[in-house]
C-alpha cells in the first residue's frame, strides 16, 4: 500500500503548492490513498 501524506497545507501558498506537485507525485508513486492535513488551508478570513 502506498500512502501520500501532506503534513500541513497552510493558506493559499500551501494550496497552490499541493495543486502544483500533486499530479507529478500521483504519477510517480501511484498512491492508494492521499491524505492532507488542511485544517489551516483557508488562511485568514475578513473580519
Amino acid at each position: 500500500m502506498v500512502l501520500l501524506y501532506f503534513a500541513d497545507i497552510f493558506g493559499k501558498p500551501g494550496r497552490k503548492a499541493v495543486r502544483h506537485v500533486l499530479p507529478e507525485l500521483k504519477e510517480k508513486y501511484r498512491p492508494d490513498f492521499i491524505i492532507g492535513n488542511a485544517e489551516t488551508s483557508l488562511g485568514k478570513r475578513n473580519q
